[in-house]
């Protein structure tokens, strides 16, 4: 069995004599539907009355987007089998018919997406460099230094290792010795960080010399002394390093776009019909 056939029995070709809620072109969603709809959102919830009225035109408008994904998917031949419902839910326990049907939209939307993605022209040289520069400081690679840390418990521990350091002794066999932290059976090594990625205790490794030690620093977790023992500068990644990126980032933005004005152009000419005891009635 086809789930194209499903969904088109519940946008129903007319609703069987069932009052209707919604009627896009040949498809209509009846009240009951409708109402169904609406208590997967609310539940037994008292939403006050303007509260309710902007959920439910919201759902209009979600129900109104679906249905004409289905028609356009019906018009394209396109259609979800069980077994590609089937293999999305593996390792799914008991999922039941409204899960189903859930993954069977989705399957078909992504399967009209990439439909529709065929017919949109990639973005050519020109395109894919003006959006480097205008996006450019997004590409933009920030300060990062690396570091190694070296975790006590007490100050008075802290002072005692810190004293050693300063001696000489080496940064990463003390790590590995006395260092509470995870990292400590790698000498304390944390690699190459940003102050975008670790907390604001981290902050004095970058202002400190690369083979300095650091002060002691207090944490929630511990007692710290840092090592920098390497310093890049941020800088812009030139054009040629993203270009991938940047051809990905536009590919899809095209893609919206397109998205975007195909629905907007099905709102205009497709005969559109809501029922607006949608809106008059109390609940759903």
């Amino acid at each position: 069995m086809r789930f194209l056939l499903v969904l088109l029995l519940l946008f129903a070709l007319g609703c069987g004599g069932e009052e209707v809620a919604i009627k896009v072109d040949g498809l209509s969603l009846s009240m009951k539907e409708f109402q169904k709809e609406l208590r997967s959102l609310v539940g037994e919830e008292a939403l006050p009355p303007q509260e309710l009225r902007e959920l439910k035109a919201a759902l209009v408008e979600e129900l109104i987007e679906r249905m004409l994904i289905l028609r356009e998917a019906n018009r394209r031949g396109l259609e979800v089998s069980d077994q590609e419902v089937q293999e999305f839910l593996q390792g799914v326990k008991d999922a039941g018919e409204d899960l189903k049907g859930h993954v069977k939209e989705l399957l078909l939307r992504a399967k009209l997406f990439e439909s529709m993605a065929a017919e949109v022209p990639p973005p050519s040289e020109e395109e894919l460099k003006a959006y480097y520069e205008e996006h450019k400081e997004e590409f933009r690679l920030p300060e990062r230094v690396k570091v190694r840390q070296i975790v006590l418990a007490s100050l008075q521990e802290a002072k005692e290792v810190r004293n050693r350091l300063k001696r000489g002794a080496s940064f990463p066999e003390l790590a590995r010795r006395r260092s509470i932290a995870p990292e400590a059976p790698q000498g304390g090594y944390l690699g190459f960080v940003s102050r975008e990625e670790v907390p604001e205790e981290f902050e004095v490794v970058f202002k400190l010399k690369v083979g300095r030690i650091s002060p002691i620093v207090k944490s929630p977790y511990g007692y710290h002394i840092f090592l920098v023992e390497e310093r890049r500068a941020g800088r812009t990644l030139k054009y040629e390093e993203v270009k991938g990126e940047v051809e990905a980032r536009l590919e899809y933005e095209k893609l919206q776009q397109a998205w975007r004005r195909w629905l907007e152009q099905q709102r205009q000419s497709v005969r559109i019909e809501v029922n607006e005891r949608i809106f008059q009635e109390a609940g759903g």
